[in-house]
C-alpha cells in the first residue's frame, strides 16, 4: 500500500482493455500497452499492488509501461479478485487465468503474431503484486523466463505482520503449547478511519465471502475528492466510466482496520483469528514464496527500498534473496538507501533521479535473462 505520493502520472496511451475471465458473475479485465519495438517481442504480466484488498491494474507503476515499452516488451497489467471476497488461492488462480488468455489472445491485441514472442514472458509486481509475481515463479505454467519482486512480502510468517500473544486476552486466543515468539519489533499501525461507517458496518462487508460481491479495483484517498475530482480519476486511471466513492472509502477502512489487527496474511490465506498460533504458522509457512523455491525457479531481481516501513527487507527481500541463491537462482538485486515502500511509483522517465540508477538496472538484467 502506497503512501500518498506528491502527485502520480495519468495512464499512459495507446492501451486496450480486455475482459479475461468471469467469476461469480464478476468480469475481470486487464489491460495492454503493446510496444512500437519492431520484431516480436517478448512480454510483461504485471500484478498491481494495493494490500490485496485495494489498487487498481489500470496504471501500473510510473515507470512500468514506459520502461518496459521502451526496452521492447508488450505490458499487460491483470486486475484480480481482492480481499475479503477472495484468498491467495483466488488470486492466483486469477494470474493463471490471465495468462492462459494471453497464450491464446494477446497476439491479436497487440498486433499479430509476428509482433509477440508468446513465451517470452516475465511476471513482476509491487509490494502485494510483489508477492504474488513471486509466487507466480512457483505456480505459473508455463513458468515465467524472469520475476520482477517489487517490494514485496516472501514470509507470511514474519512477527512484523502479527499480533503478539502476549497482546491478545486470554478468552480471544489459545496459545497454550504455542513455541515462543517474538514480539513485532514494531507498534501496531493505527491508521485513520474515514468516519463514512462504523466499525460494525466494516466489519461485517469483512466477514463477506460471497463470490459474486468480489471486488478487482479500489482507489486510495489520495486519488479520492477532495484530493482529486472524480473526472480527473477518470482521466488519469482511462476509466471513463468508474464512479470513486463509498466503494473505495470502505476498503481504505477496510485496509485500516486489518492493519490494526494485524490480520492480513491470516485473512489472504483463508484463517479465522488474529494470531499466529502453530497450525495458522505452519500454514503460512507452507505457502510463503521463501519457502517455494527450489533449483527450477527464475531468474528474479529484487528491488526493495533499505527505509521500507510497510515490508521490511530485512526480514522479506534479503532472505528471500538468500533462499534464491542457496538454490543457485541467479539474483539481481538493489536496495536503496533511504526508499521507503513504493518510492518509485511516479518515476516516469530518464529525467527522474534514481532512474539510471535503479529503473535501468532492473531492466537489463531482465533483457539479459528473458531470452534463452
Amino acid at each position: 500500500m502506497p503512501n500518498p505520493p506528491p502527485s502520480f502520472p495519468p495512464c499512459p496511451t495507446p492501451f486496450s482493455d480486455h475482459i479475461y475471465r468471469t467469476v461469480a458473475g464478476v468480469d475481470l479485465p486487464l489491460r495492454v500497452w503493446p510496444t512500437g519495438v519492431a520484431g516480436q517481442r517478448p512480454w510483461l504480466l504485471w500484478l498491481h499492488g494495493g494490500g490485496f484488498i485495494a489498487g487498481k491494474h489500470a496504471v501500473p507503476e510510473g515507470w512500468v509501461v514506459p520502461g518496459f515499452c521502451a526496452h521492447g516488451y508488450h505490458v499487460v497489467s491483470v486486475a484480480y479478485r481482492l480481499l475479503p471476497h477472495a484468498t491467495l488461492p483466488d488470486m492466483l488462480s486469477d494470474a493463471q487465468a490471465a495468462l492462459v488468455w494471453c497464450r491464446a489472445h494477446l497476439a491479436s491485441a497487440v498486433g499479430g503474431a509476428a509482433r509477440l514472442d508468446v513465451d517470452a514472458y516475465v511476471v513482476g509486481g509491487d509490494s502485494a503484486g510483489g508477492t504474488l509475481a513471486s509466487l507466480g515463479g512457483h505456480s505459473l505454467r508455463p513458468r515465467p523466463r524472469v520475476v520482477l519482486d517489487l517490494f514485496g512480502v516472501t514470509d507470511f510468517t514474519d512477527p512484523f505482520f502479527h499480533v503478539r500473544p502476549d497482546a491478545v486476552p486470554a478468552a480471544a486466543a489459545d496459545t497454550a503449547g504455542a513455541p515462543e515468539q517474538a514480539p513485532s519489533p514494531h507498534p501496531t499501525p493505527r491508521g485513520a478511519l474515514s468516519g463514512r461507517f462504523t466499525r460494525e458496518r466494516i466489519a461485517a462487508e469483512l466477514a463477506d465471502r460471497d463470490a459474486a460481491h468480489a471486488g478487482y479495483i479500489g482507489a486510495y484517498p489520495h486519488e479520492l475528492a477532495p484530493a482529486l475530482s472524480a473526472e480527473r480519476l477518470r482521466s488519469f486511471w482511462g476509466m471513463p466510466d468508474y464512479e470513486p466513492g463509498d466503494a473505495d472509502w470502505l476498503r481504505m477502512d477496510m485496509y485500516t482496520l486489518i492493519r490494526e489487527e494485524r490480520s492480513l496474511l491470516l485473512r489472504l490465506n483463508g484463517i479465522d483469528g488474529l494470531v499466529l498460533d502453530p497450525a495458522a504458522r505452519e500454514t503460512l509457512a507452507a505457502a510463503s514464496p521463501v519457502n517455494l523455491v527450489d533449483n527450477t525457479y527464475p531468474p528474479t531481481f529484487i528491488l526493495h527500498g533499505k527505509s521500507d516501513a510497510t515490508v521490511p527487507g530485512d526480514t522479506q527481500a534479503y532472505p528471500f534473496a538468500a533462499r534464491l541463491k542457496e538454490n543457485g537462482v541467479v539474483v539481481g538485486e538493489l536496495y536503496p538507501e533511504g526508499m521507503d515502500h513504493c518510492f518509485e511509483e511516479t518515476w516516469t522517465g530518464p529525467e527522474y533521479e534514481g532512474w539510471n540508477e535503479y529503473i535501468e538496472p532492473t531492466l537489463d538484467f531482465i533483457d539479459k535473462h528473458i531470452r534463452v
